[in-house]
């Protein structure tokens, strides 16, 4: 599911049975309501993303992070597309350049409260307190990064970018909930015909799922995102190398709390593996013994490269792509030799 996401939602381009297809919109059994759908929100001051299963009232909902008062406005709906997609009726020759490839999702750690503690521990590293917490049955979210705008009437649904192509100025905005298309009917997505839907309703797609987490907090200044964010790839690299780990099995994200007017983040390491394959809870020792080594392994990464800011041998990966100019081996390596005893 977080692949399709990735790389198979509206607008992307698949190589199938020597044809190209493109744009694959939403399938729907029969109406809208067949899918799950979550409301997600932006806080504007911490920029902490909330996810909720259930409609926001009209009274609002705090952020989860700073405690700011959202209202049921701020919230934007979200499709899970347990159903899949289905690829344009047009088959296109292949192209003899290759295909663009963007990775278009992010991860969010939303916790439960249901989720099963194992083990949790603190180490001093170096001139640092390390707090780690292991647990199983935790839960992330999936999201793309893009908007959909989607019939409700038949399930057909375009990408934000595409918008533009196809609709006058006047008949929307970047941004707002729905468009409303009164004329140029759209494809039924299943070969029947024209829709006469007239109105398409902005959602993006996620994925929630359960599964094993590690949770590492520094006693140290972890209020710098870009470095934060930089000091996860490189744990997460150097984590996968240490223990032969296949790179594709564990993943993470930062999560973060209000500390004495600065934003302190958290790094969360997550198994990929739907229900959890036990990789995440073996940083979690009680002696501390392969934090440290993974720790001391990335610090030796990171000094032997000698990229500007980052490449993919220390930092860069297809997952990350679209914050490459952001990760900063050099911002990495200085936090964790802090680490070092």
């Amino acid at each position: 599911m977080s692949i399709a996401i990735a790389e198979y939602a509206s607008s992307s381009e698949v190589i199938a049975d020597g044809g190209l297809y493109i744009r694959k919109p939403i399938v729907n059994k029969s109406e809208m309501s067949d899918f799950e759908t979550a409301y997600i929100a932006q806080c504007p001051d911490c920029k902490n993303i909330n996810f909720s299963n259930m409609p926001v009232g009209m009274d609002g909902k705090p952020c989860a992070i700073c405690g700011r008062e959202l209202k049921s406005r701020d919230f934007y709906r979200s499709i899970e597309p347990r159903s899949g997609f289905v690829a344009e009726k047009d088959v296109q020759d292949v192209p003899l350049s290759s295909q663009e490839r963007k990775y278009k999702t992010e991860a969010i750690y939303i916790g439960d409260k249901t989720a099963y503690p194992i083990d949790k521990f603190d180490y001093q590293c170096g001139k640092a307190k390390v707090h780690v917490e292991s647990t199983a049955n935790d839960s992330s979210v999936v999201k793309s990064t893009d908007f959909f705008y989607v019939c409700s009437k038949c399930g057909y649904s375009i990408a934000s970018d595409e918008v533009g192509k196809l609709f006058e100025y006047e008949d929307y905005k970047h941004g707002v909930s729905r468009i409303e298309k009164t004329k140029n009917k759209h494809d039924n997505p299943f070969g029947k015909g024209k829709c006469d839907g007239t109105i398409l309703n902005r959602f993006c797609l996620h994925h929630e799922f359960k599964t094993d987490v590690a949770k590492l907090t520094f006693d140290y200044d972890t209020s710098d995102q870009e470095t934060m964010l930089s000091v996860m790839y490189a744990l997460l690299n150097s984590f996968a190398n240490t223990l032969n780990i296949e790179k594709r099995d564990i993943k993470a994200c930062l999560t973060y709390k209000r500390e004495n007017g600065k934003m302190e983040h958290k790094i969360i390491i997550y198994d990929a593996v739907l229900g959890g394959a036990g990789h995440s809870r073996r940083l979690v020792t009680k002696g501390g013994e392969i934090l440290r080594k993974v720790i001391k392994n990335a610090v030796e990464l990171l000094d032997t490269c000698k990229c500007e800011p980052s490449c993919y041998r220390c930092l860069r990966n297809y997952e990350n792509q679209k914050i490459h100019e952001t990760l900063d081996r050099q911002k990495a390596l200085a936090f964790l030799k802090a680490l070092v005893d």
